[in-house]
């Protein structure tokens, strides 16, 4: 049995630590319903395919460190756009890397448009 002095247990542990620390602080931050809605809100007024969009009504499925995916419609539920959002560290706020479009069939069913990349 090997027999680890006390100095060096609390040695290894305060190492540990220290590398946590470290890992956890370099993670992008985890979106708001907020920053996610401001950045689809600045996608949809500066892009040349702009929607109406109901901004009071979000859903977001996926929300990761740095990243999330949300869906959002027009008023009347026709069209329902899903976007892919991720955090650019250059300018510090979350943006649209891409979306799809999906329109509602005569059977209820939302069929996909098209697909864009934002970047």
């Amino acid at each position: 049995m090997v027999k680890i002095s006390k100095r060096r247990t609390l040695s290894l542990l305060i190492s540990l630590f220290v590398l946590i620390a470290a890992g956890g602080c370099s993670l992008p931050p985890k979106p708001s319903n907020d920053q996610i809605r401001q950045a689809i809100q600045l996608f949809n007024d500066t892009s040349s395919d702009p929607i109406d969009l109901d901004y009071t009504v979000m859903e977001v499925p996926q929300r990761f460190y740095g990243q999330a995916a949300a869906v959002m419609w027009t008023p009347n539920r026709v069209i329902q756009r899903n976007y892919r959002i991720r955090y650019d560290k250059s300018r510090g706020q979350f943006e649209v890397e891409s979306y799809i479009t999906l329109k509602l069939d005569e059977t209820g069913t939302y069929r996909q448009l098209g697909e864009s990349d934002a970047d």
